[in-house]
């Protein structure tokens, strides 16, 4: 048998106010960068072979576009992040990312951005004109016998 549907059950908070006025309209933003390589997990062992991330342009870029590339990374109990502009569609990892303490793993997506000034390095800042793009990773593997640091991997898989 079916249970009885739970009518009047519901709650009515009169203090709840839906009647506001955003501040400014939400943006219209452009579907995100299609990330093309290195595939999802790819591994990467030591620094012979450079690795590129790829993606599809969303657009011709304007003057003042350009795309976010954000990277982080494990080690410990954080999750450092660091972010790069550019106007290509693709961005080749720095090596000095493959010497810092990490677990390997490097996750990483990109934004079109527009840029509305310089942070405190020089480096254009902006809003988004897209949408994220899904979260990859690849694997940055050292090889057997090279540990330059104590690895400290919050999750012990990597």
């Amino acid at each position: 048998r079916r249970p009885a549907p739970q009518r009047g059950r519901v709650g009515v908070h009169p203090e709840t106010d839906a009647k506001g006025i955003a501040p400014r309209p939400l943006l219209r933003l452009l579907p995100p960068p299609e990330l093309v390589s290195p595939e999802i997990g790819t591994r990467f062992l030591g620094t012979d072979q450079p690795v590129t991330l790829t993606w599809k342009p969303v657009k011709e870029l304007a003057e003042d576009e350009y795309y976010l590339v954000r990277i982080d990374y494990n080690h410990v109990e954080s999750n450092p992040l660091v972010k790069y502009t550019t106007r290509e569609t693709q961005f080749i990892l720095p090596e000095s990312l493959y010497r810092q303490p990490n677990c390997n793993i490097f996750n990483w997506r990109v934004t079109l951005m527009r840029q509305t000034g310089l942070d405190k390095n020089g480096q254009p800042e902006g809003d988004p004109l897209s949408f994220n793009s899904l979260y990859w990773y690849v694997e940055w593997l050292y090889p057997l016998g090279e540990t330059p640091f104590i690895r400290r991997c919050p999750n012990e898989q990597f």
